[in-house]
């Protein structure tokens, strides 16, 4: 009964790390004219800081949860911070190896943080598990490597 109850709280926290996320994302406002950097406001830093806080508490009650990892990732990518962001995503990929929808996310980021082995390894492990996701990772690799000087 009291495994229950543990997993009835980790999952009210993340629930609520959830909900911190969809704030922080509803505050966002999209201007044209900015770069491609994403500037978190202080509520939305406010809102991302409290998801991770969150999600680590339901980690601390149940410690194999890997959608803790990714809403910690996520929040941690609203801030900006994508080294904690990859860490996040590639626990939870240890704790479950067939989440493509992790697997696809960290593609995304190891593009923008121009690491194209990792991302083309991703791809091919989403190819591998015959995902919906392989094609579109193949595709975001191939534009990057493009998009990348010689």
């Amino acid at each position: 009964m009291e495994a229950v109850k543990t997993r009835v709280k980790s999952y009210g926290l993340l629930r609520e790390a959830f909900a911190h996320l969809q704030a922080a994302e509803s505050a966002y406002e999209f201007d044209p004219l900015a770069d491609d950097e994403f500037d978190a406001t202080p509520a939305q830093e406010e809102h991302f800081k409290q998801a991770i806080q969150s999600a680590k508490q339901a980690i601390e009650l149940w410690p194999n949860l890997p959608d803790a990892h990714l809403l910690i990732a996520n929040a941690y990518w609203g801030l900006g911070q994508l080294h904690q962001t990859e860490a996040h995503y590639s626990f939870a990929l240890e704790l479950d190896p067939a989440r493509d929808d992790i697997l696809s996310a960290r593609v995304g980021l190891r593009i923008e943080r121009k690491n194209l082995e990792g991302a083309k390894a991703d791809a091919q492990r989403l190819q591998q598990l015959e995902s919906e996701f392989a094609e579109s990772a193949f595709n975001e690799v191939a534009a990057a490597e493009q998009a990348e000087p010689n």
